[in-house]
């Protein structure tokens, strides 16, 4: 069927049924033909303003352009007829949208744009007659989509084949959201301490977040996407813990990646411990000398060194000595504070070390001091000393016996106090005599061999 525009059909119409001639119409009748404006009289007859006469034969001007008119439109009908959308369809919701597109001009330079969201994501300059596509987007937000298409032998979309149409949608679901949360165990730090972080990679990275550990909020994060759940800062002395996620208050579960679906509600949680480390201190106690003289009084050199890896406060020493026998003493004093690897040393004296008769004494030394958060530490040392030689010492002498006043008790029945020579070597003493005298012992035993070797060798020679 050929196309035509409706008004050169009614134009066609109106002249036919005003016109005289041969397949034209009714001749009128010369007398109804009165001269208006849209009038002329040519040779006695009254004619349309548009009709010119030639050789006595009336042809009207009109009627032969409405043909070539007819003609011409018929002609282009057939070399190119005109651009028409046949299918133009679109259709949106809130998982995603689709695009279906059929255009008549065959072969023609037909471009289409796709705008999702404000943003152009297709551009085809020539897509030919037909285009369909789809896309998909969150169906927690609302979204629009914009298709253009300008075709080519349409570009003012007078003919329903270019359009530049717009359609929406809103939300249908409702986004997961996510809590991070810090718990501190001991120590001073607080959970705004750390930076606490929920990351996923591009392209669903445009709701990373991070908070405080003690903020108690939720975020909006996307519903199927996996979240690494990580955490920064914090002070020292504190080892972290593992994640334990609870989705929509449910039982927890460890683990530092997340993925929530959409209507999910979830909290994270990562505990961090106190563990300051521990202060290490060192005490070495010496007699300087190892002897001690027939006034008992002895002397000690005494080192404090601070191991580190922390400051220590409050150092001091103890010695059991010192406060049993001689509360005189400087070997128990208080010491200054010691900075790590820090040493500090002094020398004192502890008196009556012959109080109770014995002859070697075991003297032991404690050293004091409490690092951070209060953590004590101690350490202990022993030193030994001994009595010198050729000294003596005055045992207490035994209980007497009172005779009756009327018996003369011999001597012998009561035992009067007496000094007693001291042999000067005490058990370690000997000990030390003995390994001497063991090594002159193979010493010449060593010698006398060598020498019955050498004699036998002249003999043989």
């Amino acid at each position: 069927m050929m196309w035509m525009s409706p008004g050169l059909v009614g134009a066609a119409r109106g002249i036919m049924e005003n016109t005289d001639g041969p397949g034209l119409g009714p001749e009128q009748p010369e007398e109804s033909r009165a001269d208006g404006p849209d009038t002329q009289k040519v040779e006695g007859r009254q004619m349309p303003k548009t009709q010119i006469s030639f050789g006595g034969t009336t042809h009207r001007i009109t009627v032969v352009a409405l043909a070539a008119a007819m003609a011409f439109a018929l002609l282009a009908f057939v070399i190119a007829p005109p651009a028409q959308a046949h299918i133009r369809e679109g259709s949106v919701d809130c998982y995603g949208w689709s695009v279906s597109l059929s255009l008549y001009d065959a072969g023609a330079e037909n471009s289409v744009e796709i705008w999702e969201d404000g943003v152009k994501i297709t551009d085809i300059a020539d897509f030919g007659t037909d285009y369909a596509d789809t896309g998909s987007w969150n169906p927690t937000e609302g979204h629009s989509l914009r298709v253009r298409v300008i075709a080519h032998n349409d570009p003012d979309g007078s003919n329903g084949a270019s359009f530049d149409e717009t359609w929406t949608s809103e939300s249908c679901e409702t986004s997961p959201t996510l809590k991070l949360a810090k718990v501190v165990d001991g120590g001073p730090a607080v959970a705004d301490d750390w930076t606490l972080s929920a990351s996923a990679a591009s392209p669903n990275n445009a709701r990373n977040f991070s908070n405080a550990g003690g903020s108690g909020s939720f975020s909006t994060i996307f519903g199927g996407v996996d979240y690494g759940l990580s955490e920064s800062g914090g002070p020292d002395d504190y080892t972290a813990g593992s994640w334990s996620c609870s989705v929509n208050e449910g039982a927890p579960s460890s683990g530092s990646t997340i993925n929530l679906s959409n209507g999910q509600s979830a909290v994270c949680t990562i505990t961090n411990v106190f563990t300051p480390p521990d202060p290490s201190i060192d005490i070495v106690k010496t007699a300087t000398p190892e002897f001690y003289g027939a006034d008992g009084i002895g002397t000690f050199t005494i080192t404090v060194h601070n191991n580190g890896p922390v400051p220590l406060t409050d150092v001091e020493v103890t010695d059991d000595r010192a406060i049993a026998v001689d509360p005189s003493s400087t070997c128990a004093r208080p010491v200054k504070d010691l900075a790590v690897d820090e040493r500090i040393s002094f020398t004192c004296t502890i008196a009556n070390l012959d109080h109770d008769g014995r002859q070697i004494f075991e003297n032991e030394a404690t050293a004091i001091g409490t690092g951070p958060y209060d953590k004590q530490v101690t350490d202990t040392d022993t030193a030994l000393v001994y009595p010198i030689l050729d000294t003596t010492v005055t045992t207490a002498a035994p209980t007497t016996t009172q005779a009756p006043a009327t018996t003369q008790v011999p001597a012998t029945t009561s035992a009067p106090s007496e000094t007693l020579p001291v042999t000067g070597v005490a058990n370690d003493q000997l000990r030390g005599f003995g390994f001497a005298g063991l090594a002159l012992v193979l010493a010449g035993t060593m010698i006398l061999g060598g020498a019955t070797l050498v004699g036998q060798y002249r003999k043989e020679s």
